[in-house]
């Protein structure tokens, strides 16, 4: 017998809008979730995403990005009792975040796009309440974090991209992460 079982539906969209060196993207997603086994719980989430930028270019080869991020999430779980009966409620989170931004990217004849980006991500709503068993523990709540990165971006044919990223985060959220991407249009 597996130690969860679970069901899950999910959706989301996207729309891109790009006029000469000015880029828009909304996209919106949402997610059912319940799982039984060793925890039970069940999940609903929802949230959308609106990022807007503007290329400017410099000396030909030089490309510096001013953009903006915001963020609207949506969580609500639900009857979330853990393998040692506890059963834990929290609070539905409303979670909005401002994340401005700045990025500097080359491009090179060959394909190769070396970049370097420096941003903070500020979160305006995010607090949590959270009870175990009728015991009520602190507020909890995301801090402003500062991020910077650099990576390389490679068109390979028309229709394949890829990319290697990495990021330093400090502040309310530290850490550092490496990404890796394919990108294939069909």
């Amino acid at each position: 017998m597996p130690a969860l079982y679970e069901n899950s539906f999910a959706r989301s969209r996207a729309v891109t809008i790009a006029s000469c060196d000015f880029i828009g993207i909304l996209s919106s997603a949402s997610l059912i979730k319940y799982g039984a086994g060793k925890d039970d719980y069940a999940i609903i989430t929802a949230g959308t995403a609106l990022k807007l930028a503007y290329n400017w270019k410099l000396f030909n080869r030089l490309i510096l990005q001013p953009n903006v991020t915001t963020a609207y999430t949506f969580l609500n779980p639900m009857n979330l009792v853990n393998f040692q009966s506890v059963n834990i409620d929290q609070t539905q989170v409303n979670g909005l975040t401002i994340a401005p931004s700045l990025r500097l990217t080359y491009k090179n004849e060959e394909g190769f796009e070396p970049y370097i980006y420096g941003g903070c991500v500020i979160p305006v709503m995010s607090d949590i309440k959270a009870t175990a068993n009728g015991i009520e523990s602190d507020k909890m709540n995301l801090n402003t974090w500062a991020q910077f990165g650099a990576g390389i971006r490679r068109r390979i044919t028309d229709r394949i991209t890829c990319f290697l990223d990495t990021v330093i985060r400090t502040g309310g959220r530290n850490g550092w992460g490496l990404m890796f991407n394919i990108q294939i249009a069909i």
